[in-house]
Formats: C-alpha cells, sequence, structure tokens
C-alpha cells in the first residue's frame, strides 16, 4: 500500500514532482511486452465502432471523425516507456511530495510526446479551465531534465490526440460511468488556446 494520498488540490510543487518523475520515467530503459494500445491503428478500431454504433448520433460520429482529420498526421512512433494513463488519481503525495505513482497496467513502449499530452491534461485542467502557467511549468522541467527544447505548438497535435483517444475511450465502454465530451471539449480549448 502507497502512503499519502490522491491530491484534491493541483499547486506548482506537484506539478513540478509528477513532471520530474516523468521525464525520469521517460529515461528507463525497458521496452515492455504490453500491447501499446495508443496507436493510431488502435484509435481507428474505436472510431469504426462508434461509426457502427446504432444508440451514436450522426453529429457525434461527424464530431469525432471532423476531430480526427485534424490530427491523422501525427508521428506516434514508439520512443521510451510510457505510463499512458499518468492522471492524478493515479498518484499519491504526502503534502507537496510524490510518494507513489501507480496504475501500470496500460504502460508500454509508445511515443513519450503523447504521455506527455496525457499528463498535461489531467494535471493542467480543472473542468475546462485550462493552466497554462502548470503547463509552462512542466514543459519547462522536462525539457531540462531531458536536454529536448520541446515547444507547446509541438506539443499541440499531441494534446488533440490524446483528447481524441480519451473520449472515444469513454465512449466505446460498455459501462459508461465518464462523459465523453468532457475531452472533446478539452480538444477544442486546446485548439484555439495554443497557436501553431
Amino acid at each position: 500500500c502507497i502512503e499519502g494520498k490522491i491530491p484534491k488540490i493541483i499547486n506548482i510543487e506537484k506539478i513540478n514532482e509528477i513532471a520530474t518523475f516523468l521525464t525520469l520515467l521517460h529515461k528507463v530503459d525497458y521496452k515492455s511486452s504490453n500491447k501499446n494500445i495508443y496507436t493510431k491503428e488502435f484509435l481507428s478500431s474505436m472510431l469504426e465502432k462508434v461509426w457502427k454504433d446504432k444508440n451514436i448520433e450522426e453529429d457525434v460520429k461527424k464530431d469525432f471523425f471532423g476531430k480526427y482529420k485534424k490530427i491523422e498526421n501525427i508521428d506516434l512512433s514508439s520512443n521510451t516507456f510510457i505510463h499512458g494513463d499518468l492522471f492524478f488519481d493515479n498518484t499519491k503525495f504526502i503534502e507537496d511530495k510524490l510518494c507513489g505513482v501507480y496504475d501500470f497496467s496500460q504502460s508500454c513502449y509508445g511515443n513519450r510526446y503523447f504521455d506527455l499530452s496525457v499528463m498535461s491534461l489531467s494535471w493542467c485542467f480543472d473542468g475546462y479551465d485550462f493552466n497554462k502557467k502548470f503547463f509552462e511549468k512542466i514543459l519547462e522541467v522536462y525539457n531540462k531534465e531531458s536536454s529536448e527544447d520541446i515547444k507547446e505548438e509541438f506539443l499541440k497535435d499531441y494534446l488533440l490526440y490524446a483528447c481524441l483517444y480519451y473520449a472515444l475511450q469513454r465512449v466505446t465502454r460498455v459501462n459508461k460511468l465518464k462523459d465523453y465530451n468532457e475531452f472533446l471539449k478539452r480538444f477544442e480549448i486546446i485548439e484555439k488556446l495554443i497557436k501553431e
């Protein structure tokens, strides 16, 4: 059992901790045998399910496909070991210190920019408010620790892909506990907020 608590309030100190963790994780030389479910092929299979589902309205189907068209040329080449699901409810903190990360069930050898985007979507959004300072801090820490120079504009398509991926995951689940619209709205927010 991991000590600590799932964070209820996200602050800049926690952002620094989680961004540092992800950078270190991406340095791990490990090619997991887990299947990469974050590929365009997997996303396409979810889109196909949506298309065939008679319970989903035509406008919703068109919205999904329209959003996919905007990012269909994204490069999702596998380049590191990723968590894939680094939402804040998969972490525990004691005060502002990260003391545990869990739920590696979907971790795999995948794309670092997708993983970074998934984390950013979870940690920088409060409902539909995107905290730009948190996002800038994530990039600052990640770039410093990994000696990369990732710009907001570069990450935009990965953020949009992650939004679409999680919206599709929610709409294609048999047990629809969470609203897929949350990620469709976040897609539109990111699209407007980050300029090319």
